[in-house]
C-alpha cells in the first residue's frame, strides 16, 4: 500500500519498529483507507512515474481545524508524501498546487497541516510554499508521544 510504504520510508529510521507497527496497522488499515477515500469531504491525488508506479500522493480534507487555526472554512492537508527518489523534481510543488486549487474550489480561507517537528526538510518545503508555524499538537506514533508543528497559510 502506497501510504504505508511512503510513511515507513520517511519515518522508520527515526522511530522504534514497534511504534511504527502499531501506527501503520491503524492509520493504513484497509477499512480506514476505504472510509477516507469514500468521504466526499476528502480529495486524494496520486502521482505515478512513467511506468505507472505510484511515487507520491496528497490527501486533503475539508474542515477539521485545530484550535490554533483561525479559519472560517479550513482545508487540512492530511497526508503529503513523495518518494525520496523523486525529491527535488517539482512533484511536491505540483501536489501542493493541487491542494491550493482544491481549497479554492471548496471556498476555503486557510490551509493547515501538522508536520513532525523533527522533519526539517518538510518544514522547509512548507515554509517555501507559504506556510508558517502557528502552534503545535501531540502526535501519537504507536506509544511514542511526539510533537507536530501546526502550519497554516492563506488560500490566496
Amino acid at each position: 500500500m502506497l501510504g504505508e510504504r511512503l510513511f515507513r520510508a520517511a519515518f522508520a529510521a527515526s522511530n522504534a519498529d514497534e511504534d511504527m507497527q502499531l501506527y501503520v496497522r491503524s492509520a493504513f488499515s484497509r477499512k480506514r483507507q476505504q472510509r477516507e477515500l469514500s468521504d466526499p469531504s476528502t480529495q486524494v491525488w496520486l502521482v505515478q512515474d512513467e511506468s505507472d508506479r505510484a511515487i507520491g500522493y496528497a490527501m486533503v480534507r475539508l474542515g477539521a481545524a485545530d484550535g490554533e487555526v483561525d479559519a472560517k472554512n479550513p482545508l487540512e492537508i492530511v497526508r503529503f508524501y513523495v518518494d525520496a527518489a523523486w525529491h527535488g523534481r517539482g512533484i511536491a510543488a505540483a501536489l501542493m498546487s493541487r491542494c491550493v486549487d482544491q481549497a479554492r474550489v471548496w471556498g476555503c480561507d486557510q490551509i493547515w497541516l501538522g508536520v513532525w517537528d523533527q522533519n526539517p526538510r518538510a518544514i522547509a518545503f512548507y515554509k517555501k510554499a507559504g506556510f508558517r508555524i502557528v502552534g503545535s499538537q501531540p502526535f501519537l506514533l504507536g506509544n511514542d508521544r511526539q510533537r507536530d508543528y501546526i502550519m497554516v497559510r492563506a488560500v490566496g
